[in-house]
């Protein structure tokens, strides 16, 4: 920073630190249950998370009714919003501690009193966020208890972004020799620390303490770092429309951005906007930094201004850090999915199973963060809007977004493929089959038909046979002339056997499928026996009426003579009288 007025010391920052963490969908009742149940066991219990707290006015302020449903609605499909008790916090917390070197760091013993940041807790204090998409934020504010300068403000908020063990400094409550018990010892456990005069713990090991119901849940962190939101008020003189200004700030505000130790040499290079000559705001993966400054000539709310940024502008960094952690989540399933199917066959197992099934699965999920948690805008305010716009860029939501929906439109068709691919080789194996089996029916349809044909051909010498029977036996009695009944018995196998030879055709079923060039022709001509057999009641009528006619002819010409009565005849029939 130059040495003209806009390096003046900074009057104020606050700072948030925000752990991203996975848990388990659609398990937010269940959550929100564990978490209400648990307590911190002094001396008597401090009930450690209370729900069903009204959201700060400044989160609802000028939010449009989608997103407050969404964060604070509480209904189905919304968000839970959890805090810590304010007895509890100031239990914990009291009026404020320091953060130092943890006494197990290299380089400094236990009881011995390092330089030290000292912080006291902020509003809106302890908050915890958590989505029905599986991603859940903690959220922790601390401001500086004295004026410091930027050099200080960009190691706080390195130095309570660590989490490592080797990096990561620990929160200390104040001890003096007056104080008439001594601190707890490092190694005690935590809850002996927590509250206790010179108590001493790192943060992490507080908030897993305090996330301990969700490990049940699925709790799994994003990163092994405080994400960091932090908000410096600056004088009257840092006007962002100054090129010369932008110029001594701009280290300032990437180091922010960027979560950089004090020192190190980072890159320049950070999605950042004016949002007004005195509102300049910068994203990077890890942090949200934002110079506010007076106006000049002051204004009475200006004191208000860090205030409004940590809340109203928190929000559409909040729903953008929500985004980003079920989008990260589905990115890693899918990337799972994928490398469990590594090394199986493409033909192992039925269409729409395995990975198919759980890339359905994915779609599912990101069809629902689609519709209820990607927003287009967030608040009736443009320039609202404008930092939503930036926070999602620089948290890289939309190319997430992208990768995600590429991935699965792309497996999408590859599985569609592979579906097409399996069921045209089995419609070829069917088709074979079915080509077999039409053989092999139109091979029994020759058969029967071939059978068929000799049964109806003894068919027609039955009906001549038995046909000339009746008329033997019929004539048996001489009830016409001799010379009739022999001819009658002559023609009538031929007159019968030609009545039944036209009435059931068998040359026509032996010619049309046994002699067939197709076989499903001789199926249909085989199955069409029913209607042979319907016109077999017409051969029937012309061999009664055939019969009948012969009855006709025989009484009406052909009757046989009556032989003449003689004398003797006479005689022999005249009665004896006496």
């Amino acid at each position: 920073m130059q040495s003209d007025e806009s390096a003046a010391p900074p009057k104020a920052h606050t700072l948030r630190l925000l752990l991203p963490f996975f848990f388990e969908r659609e398990a937010v009742s269940a959550a929100v249950g564990r978490l209400v149940a648990l307590c911190h066991m002094a001396k008597k219990p401090w009930p450690c998370w209370t729900a069903a707290v009204s959201a700060p006015d400044l989160y609802r302020d000028e939010t449009l009714p989608n997103i407050r449903d969404f964060l604070f609605g509480g209904g189905a499909g919304g968000c839970a919003y959890l805090r810590v008790p304010d007895e509890t916090t100031n239990t914990w917390f009291k009026s404020g501690g320091a953060f130092v070197p943890c006494p197990n760091a290299a380089g400094v013993k236990e009881g011995e009193r390092p330089g030290a940041l000292e912080v006291r807790l902020a509003a809106p204090g302890i908050e915890l966020f958590l989505s029905p998409h599986g991603a859940g934020l903690f959220s922790l504010a601390f401001e500086p208890q004295h004026c410091i300068d930027a050099a200080t403000i960009q190691d706080l908020n390195y130095r309570l972004s660590q989490i490592r063990s080797f990096t990561a400094w620990c929160f200390r409550l104040p001890h003096g020799a007056q104080d008439p018990n001594a601190p707890p010892a490092f190694s005690a456990p935590l809850a002996d620390r927590l509250g206790r005069r010179g108590g001493v713990f790192r943060l992490i090991e507080w908030v897993e303490f305090l996330l301990e119901p969700l490990a049940e849940l699925g709790y799994r962190r994003l990163q092994d770092q405080f994400s960091v939101y932090s908000v410096t008020r600056l004088g009257a003189a840092a006007d962002f429309a100054d090129p010369a200004v932008v110029a001594s700030l701009r280290p300032f505000l990437t180091a922010l951005a960027h979560v950089e130790e004090w020192g190190h040499v980072g890159s320049l290079a950070v999605t950042e906007g004016v949002l007004n000559p005195r509102h300049w705001a910068a994203v990077g993966s890890l942090g949200a930094a934002h110079l506010v400054a007076d106006q000049n000539p002051p204004r009475p709310f200006d004191a208000q201004r860090l205030p409004t940024v940590l809340h109203k502008y928190f929000i559409p960094y909040l729903v953008s850090l929500l985004q980003r952690v079920a989008l990260q989540r589905l990115l890693g399933e899918a990337r799972s999915a994928f490398a469990s199917e590594e090394g199986k066959g493409a033909d192992q197992g039925p269409p729409g199973s395995g990975l198919a099934e759980r890339l359905r699965r994915l779609n599912l999920q990101s069809l629902a963060l689609t519709v209820n948690g990607c927003f287009t805008e967030v608040s009736s305010r443009e320039v609202l809007n404008q930092y939503y716009e930036l926070v999602q860029n620089g948290l890289r939501v939309a190319d997430s977004f992208g990768t995600l929906q590429r991935a699965l439109r792309d497996a999408e068709v590859m599985d569609n493929d592979r579906f097409q691919g399996s069921a045209l080789t089995e419609l070829g194996a069917l088709a074979g089959n079915l080509k077999d089996l039409l053989v092999e029916a139109g091979n029994s349809a020759r058969i029967v038909a071939h059978v068929q044909s000799k049964v109806e051909w003894l068919e027609v010498f039955f009906v001549s046979y038995y046909f000339t029977a009746l008329m033997y036996y019929v004539s048996h009695g001489s009830p016409f002339s001799n010379q009739y009944n022999f001819w009658s018995l002559v023609l009538a196998p031929a007159v019968s056997g030609g009545i039944a030879f036209f009435g059931l055709t068998p040359h026509k079923l032996h010619g049309k499928t046994l002699h067939g060039t197709q076989p499903v022709e001789a199926g249909i001509h085989a199955a069409s026996g029913k209607a042979r057999a319907g016109h077999a009641w017409g051969f029937l009528v012309w061999l009664v009426a055939a019969f009948v006619l012969w009855l006709a002819l025989g009484f009406a010409f052909f009757a046989p003579e009556k032989a003449p009565q003689t004398s003797e005849t006479t005689t022999a029939a005249a009665p004896v009288q006496h």
